[in-house]
């Protein structure tokens, strides 16, 4: 059954810096036999629109503002919405037309625009392979054997000091600042060129090797969310 790429255009959004505009309001992909069925179905799932218009003219009533445009896939535009990818983040899989349908944001290599963000503040948008070693770390509070798992291309002193000034609020700079410095060890588990290994895949192995999650002090399974710079 084919395919159809199915967008939808509020020409009537006002935007707070240049007044009216057009806005992306909708994107779903359809199993359908003809255009005339993706229709139908468009209109149950954005069901305050009274009917789907394509293309503005002078007969379309003022108030109606919405805008729909259907598109079969073909192999090339198939290949493009719903080929899987692997957030350089947060490690999950998601398709562009996920990214669309539920306005993630954030450029092509990660899931969502906050995941870009989070990538942004930890390696300060540098990418690792400007750096010629990276290093997987593991701190371990002794008071409670609670152990977490971190990558880092940059010294090993200044990441631990960014880790004791860290207010991101997470568990474990709560932990940190709770503490006393001596409750804690800084130990390395391996040091390896980023451009030998992905240091994101190497931190997950370690992440998962110590169950830092469930045990430990870690918030998710690769390269750590709440860790700030």
């Amino acid at each position: 059954m084919p395919k159809f790429y199915v967008y939808i255009t509020d020409r009537l959004h006002e935007d707070q810096n240049f007044g009216l505009s057009h806005e992306r309001v909708f994107t779903e992909i359809y199993d359908a036999e003809s255009k005339a069925d993706v229709k139908e179905l468009v209109l149950k799932d954005f069901d305050y629109m009274p009917k789907v218009r394509e293309k503005m003219t002078s007969k379309v009533p003022a108030g109606e503002r919405f805008i729909t445009s259907i598109h079969e896939l073909n192999d090339y535009w198939y290949d493009i919405w719903l080929t899987p990818h692997k957030c350089r983040e947060c490690l999950n899989a998601y398709t562009k037309i996920e990214k669309a349908k539920f306005r993630m944001g954030g450029s092509p290599e990660f899931c969502s625009s906050e995941c870009q963000k989070q990538y942004n503040i930890r390696f300060e948008a540098t990418t690792v392979d400007s750096y010629n070693t990276a290093t997987v770390y593991m701190i371990i509070h002794k008071p409670s054997g609670k152990k977490y798992i971190g990558v880092t291309t940059r010294w090993l002193m200044q990441r631990w000091w960014e880790h004791i000034k860290a207010q991101s609020g997470s568990p474990f700079h709560q932990l940190i600042q709770a503490s006393s410095i001596t409750d804690f060890t800084f130990e390395v588990l391996e040091v390896f060129k980023p451009s030998e290994h992905d240091p994101y895949e190497r931190e997950a192995i370690y992440i998962k090797q110590y169950d830092a999650v469930e045990l430990g002090l870690n918030s998710v399974g690769g390269h750590n969310k709440e860790v700030a710079n």
